[in-house]
């Protein structure tokens, strides 16, 4: 099945759009109803055959694309206290993304084994996060994100874009001695869960739950080298 009809069937727009090659990658869609194509550009973490699909306004001027693109993931904190799972909590850890646009906590927070789950952005140009280390008063606690629907990961580098056996990264580091078993593993990558969840923020709400929060001290990230993710970038009008 082609973009187009496999796009068709997840996308369900109201009226039928068109698809163009535009370029390596780069595909022009044009949306007979302005509702649809919103529907689209608002929509999170798009993929087609394992890769994900990065949207923008079409623009008669340009197809350039900026070398920071980021995606929206939804991130699952995993190891907080029961008595820290809060709004502000999912606040405070997101900002570490950069964009916050919704924290969801479980509506049984004080059920063990839940967690928060945040809609971030995160930037293809660098390695996922693998946790942080986070602080209230004299109590330290390290907590580890896990990523919803994460697509085309690679364990060694920590980037979307590109699997293991075809990361640059590795060969550059296998050809330089500096070879390493890489700090990621399958547990990066989270299940949906079947909890039931409330949305206690989003993007033009402020948090409802005011509570002692932590505070980060301190992040992992493994930096290697540039990223070159090669992903499917599209164009909507």
């Amino acid at each position: 099945m082609g973009l187009k009809d496999t796009l068709g069937n997840i996308w369900r727009t109201q009226r039928p759009f068109t698809t163009r090659l535009v370029g390596q990658n780069t595909f022009q869609f044009v949306f007979q109803s302005e509702e649809d194509k919103q529907k689209i550009l608002t929509g999170k973490s798009w993929s087609f055959d394992g890769q994900y699909i990065l949207l923008k306004e079409w623009s008669s001027t340009s197809i350039q694309w900026n070398e920071e693109e980021q995606i929206d993931l939804w991130v699952q904190i995993h190891g907080l206290p029961l008595h820290w799972i809060s709004a502000d909590t999912g606040m405070k850890i997101g900002k570490m993304f950069g964009k916050v646009y919704d924290v969801f906590v479980p509506e049984s927070g004080s059920i063990s084994g839940r967690w928060l789950k945040i809609l971030v952005s995160v930037n293809l140009k660098e390695p996922l996060l693998r946790g942080a280390k986070i602080k209230v008063g004299q109590e330290s606690v390290w907590v580890s994100f896990r990523y919803e629907n994460l697509q085309a990961f690679c364990y060694y580098c920590g980037r979307i874009g590109h699997s293991e056996r075809n990361c640059c990264h590795k060969r550059e580091d296998i050809k330089n001695n500096k070879h390493h078993p890489g700090q990621y593993g399958e547990w990066i990558k989270a299940s949906s869960g079947s909890f039931h969840w409330s949305r206690v923020f989003n993007q033009s709400n402020e948090d409802l739950t005011k509570t002692t929060s932590p505070v980060i001290t301190q992040t992992i990230i493994l930096t290697l080298c540039q990223s070159s993710s090669q992903l499917l970038r599209t164009k909507s009008s």
